[in-house]
C-alpha cells in the first residue's frame, strides 16, 4: 500500500510538472468578483442602513471595482500561490476585500440619502470591515473549487446569497474592533482553518498538489 500510494504521488507530480497549472481565468474571476462585489455592496447598507441611494452607488461601484480586483487576482494569485502560504494569501485577500469595501461604501456614503457627504467616514469604515469579511469568506472556498476545476458558482451564489449578511457582520467588526477586539479576523479564520481541513481529505492528490504549491 505505501508503495502505490508514493507511485501515485510520483505520478502526479510528472503530470503535474508536463502541464500548465490553472486557476480559472483572470476573465471567470472577475465575473464572480464583480457580482460578489454588486451584490454585497448594494445589500449590506441597504439591509444595514436602509438607505437606498447608498446602496445602489456602493453596488455599482462595488460591482465595477469587483471586476478589476478580480481579473487582477485570477493573474496574480497563480503567480503568488507556489510561494506564498495559503494562510497568507487568505489574510492577503482579506486585506484586499477591506480596501475593495471602504472604496465602495465612501463612495456611496457621499451618494448618501440620510448622511450626505457625512455618510462618506461611515461608509468608509463600515465597508472596509464588511469587505474584509466577505473576500475573507469567500476567497478561500472560491479557491478550493477553481484549484479543483469545478464551477464557481456555488461560492459565488453563496456569497450573494449571504450578502445581507454581510453587512451585519461588518457592523460587528467594526464594533468589535472599536472596542479593541479585533474579533472580526476570527470569522475567516476558523472558516479557512475548517475549509481547508475537509478540503484536504477530499481533494484528489493533483489538486492538492497543486494547492501545497509543491508542483514543479
Amino acid at each position: 500500500m505505501p508503495e502505490r500510494l508514493h507511485g501515485c504521488c510520483t505520478t502526479a507530480r510528472y503530470v503535474l510538472s508536463m502541464q500548465t497549472l490553472t486557476f480559472g481565468s483572470p476573465g471567470t474571476w472577475g465575473r464572480d468578483f464583480g457580482l460578489v462585489g454588486a451584490a454585497t455592496g448594494a445589500a449590506a447598507p441597504l439591509f444595514v442602513i436602509f438607505d437606498p441611494t447608498f446602496a445602489l452607488v456602493a453596488g455599482v461601484v462595488g460591482g465595477v471595482t469587483g471586476v478589476l480586483l478580480g481579473a487582477l487576482s485570477g493573474w496574480v494569485v497563480p503567480l503568488l500561490r507556489p510561494h506564498v502560504p495559503l494562510p497568507a494569501l487568505v489574510a492577503g485577500m482579506a486585506a484586499a476585500g477591506s480596501l475593495w469595501g471602504a472604496v465602495a461604501g465612501t463612495l456611496g456614503g457621499a451618494a448618501s440619502l440620510w448622511f450626505g457627504l457625512d455618510g462618506a467616514p461611515l461608509g468608509f469604515v463600515l465597508g472596509g470591515c464588511t469587505g474584509m469579511v466577505a473576500l475573507g469568506l469567500f476567497f478561500l472556498p472560491y479557491l478550493v473549487l477553481s484549484v479543483r476545476r469545478e464551477p464557481t458558482w456555488p461560492a459565488v451564489a453563496g456569497a450573494v446569497l449571504l450578502a445581507p449578511v454581510m453587512g451585519w457582520l461588518g457592523l460587528a467588526a467594526l464594533l468589535a474592533s472599536t472596542f479593541g477586539l479585533w474579533l472580526f479576523a476570527l470569522p475567516a479564520v476558523v472558516w479557512a482553518a475548517v475549509a481547508v481541513d475537509r478540503s484536504a481529505r477530499q481533494l484528489p492528490v493533483t489538486s492538492r498538489l497543486l494547492l501545497d504549491g509543491r508542483a514543479r
